[in-house]
């Protein structure tokens, strides 16, 4: 990474598209 805030960015956005799948997989347990 050249920066901190690249690093922070990369896992912020993997953090959001991980939340994202779960809630996904959730929807469609209850269906």
């Amino acid at each position: 990474f050249n920066s901190v805030e690249e690093a922070t960015k990369t896992i912020h956005d993997f953090i959001l598209f991980f939340n994202h799948e779960r809630i996904t997989l959730k929807m469609a347990d209850s269906v």
